[in-house]
């Protein structure tokens, strides 16, 4: 179990250090069994936490022996573990360029760089849905077994993986991909890389980088 809470302290650092997150935005989970998951308590900045502010839950969202709440928005993470038996962490975040891309109208189809082919896909942007509502999960839902990334309409990324490293690297590379595309467009219109080059490139993902989570 310390091992699950030292992962999390850490990663909630690094998403804080990087500014993926502010305050006490954003929420993180560890699937520990079938039955148990480890999350971050409600309330709490992630940048700056400690063993007591993480809470053992069971596969419905209760507490286990303690007083601690869970995030409003872990009903989101109870829908990926749901649909999702093969995944076993989730980064919520509010990167920045992600967020401003997706207000500007960018619908994150199209691929422009061969890592984010490999890694990314295209990424479905979610329609909004009310933050802390039984809407965020409704929402995600027609995406999670194509892929193991969704933007939520302004309100920021779900990544998840199997483990939460996984999860948090697919969150530094959504953001990057943003940001390259966001600064290359103050440049000039974006060139998209070619259809035939681009299930190339998915082809080396199995075959080379050995991943087969699922992609759009």
């Amino acid at each position: 179990m310390e091992q699950y809470k030292n992962e999390l302290i850490e990663v909630g650092k690094l998403l804080y250090q990087k500014n993926y997150i502010t305050g006490t935005e954003g929420n993180l989970s560890i699937r520990i069994s079938k039955e148990e998951i480890l999350t971050t308590r409600s309330g709490v900045c992630k940048g700056n936490m400690s063993s007591d502010d993480l809470v053992l839950v069971n596969h419905v969202g209760d507490p286990i022996g303690s007083d601690l709440k869970p995030s409003t928005e872990f009903k989101m993470h109870l829908e990926v573990y749901k649909n999702r038996p093969d995944i076993n962490a989730i980064v919520h975040a509010h990167p920045e360029f992600v967020i401003s891309l997706s207000l500007a109208g960018h619908n994150f189809d199209k691929q422009y760089l061969p890592e984010s082919a490999l890694m990314l896909g295209k990424v479905p942007i979610a329609k909004y849905a009310r933050p802390s509502t039984t809407q965020v999960p409704k929402s995600i839902k027609p995406y999670l077994q194509k892929t193991d990334i969704v933007i939520l309409d302004r309100h920021g990324s779900l990544t998840y993986g199997k483990s939460l490293l996984d999860a948090f690297y697919k969150t530094e590379i959504l953001e990057k991909t943003a940001k390259i595309i966001w600064l290359s467009s103050r440049v000039s219109p974006l060139i998209s890389l070619d259809p035939l080059e681009i299930k190339e490139l998915l082809k080396l993902r199995v075959e080379v980088y050995g991943l087969d989570s699922p992609l759009p």
